[in-house]
């Protein structure tokens, strides 16, 4: 699905990368997140791309299957896409719409969606992620103690000393 922007040996070299990554491989071995929110992000980014080049409406579509994907697997995706999607696109678009006198692709590509388009995306992911969030509707309260508590959880333990590390671990 990127063959055409990495090339055949781009390619490979990502597909060999990924192969003999030693972390990949090391958390792998266990049914983790790991696995599911890197196909999550790859299919994304993939998504991001292919609309960038033909404007179909179906990439958006898989890019919403994609984020409803890793995120529902991991919290992490909302920490490692929210500032790409919000400071990213932002940026390029202030940049594009303030100082750019040609070519405005991203702009032109956002124009190009019709609103209902994007409240389908949040259709989407809001119709995988409450029931698995709820356990098919049986806790309401997994609304926020599903995505919200477990971020607040990740925070909370960023400041426990395990086995007397470094602070930066």
């Amino acid at each position: 699905l990127l063959k055409r922007y990495l090339g055949r040996i781009g390619v490979l070299a990502t597909a060999l990368m990924i192969a003999i990554s030693p972390s990949i491989l090391y958390y792998s071995r266990a049914l983790r997140h790991d696995i599911f929110s890197l196909t999550g992000t790859a299919f994304v980014v993939i998504a991001r791309f292919r609309f960038m080049e033909d404007r179909r409406l179906r990439w958006l579509y898989l890019g919403a299957i994609a984020y409803t994907i890793g995120y529902t697997n991991h919290e992490l995706m909302l920490l490692a896409t929210t500032p790409i999607l919000i400071v990213g696109i932002s940026g390029i678009l202030i940049w594009e719409n303030l100082f750019s006198k040609g070519d405005k692709p991203l702009t032109d590509a956002v124009r190009s969606v019709p609103g209902n388009v994007w409240l389908n995306c949040l259709l989407i992911f809001l119709a995988v992620y409450i029931p698995l969030y709820t356990s098919l509707f049986t806790n309401m309260a997994g609304l926020y103690t599903g995505s919200l508590g477990a971020i607040a959880y990740w925070f909370s333990q960023q400041t426990v000393e395990r086995g007397s590390l470094p602070r930066f671990y």
